[in-house]
């Protein structure tokens, strides 16, 4: 049974492809691109403990604190949309990636 494809391993090939796929597009510009939500198995809701909010690539909306979950703080309304350093589009706050990687300022 082979070794299931590691997360180094699977954005590496992607940015490789994506940079001999696109014509004019170097290897280092395709490193600053971002993966379709599709691709990384986003999903809008959390995996156990494991979400978006708590992760070192999220980009919480503009006046919105990053470690608002983690102070039990609770917002007014919906907790706003932020952006993702490796996925394209709005990010939940409670969404889930396979690119999870907890943030290391606990």
């Amino acid at each position: 049974m082979k070794n299931p494809l590691s997360r180094r391993r699977f954005l590496r090939t992607m940015l490789t492809t994506a940079g001999c796929a696109l014509p004019g597009v170097t290897v280092a510009r395709a490193a600053t691109l971002r993966l379709a939500k599709v691709i990384v198995h986003y999903q809008d809701h959390p995996k156990g403990h494991d979400m978006c909010g708590m992760c070192r690539f999220f980009l919480p909306a503009v006046g919105h604190s990053n470690g608002m979950m983690m102070q039990g703080l609770k917002p007014t309304g919906t907790m706003a949309m932020g952006h993702c350093v490796k996925v394209a589009g709005r990010i939940s706050p409670m969404g889930y990636c396979v690119l999870f990687t907890p943030r290391l300022d606990k």
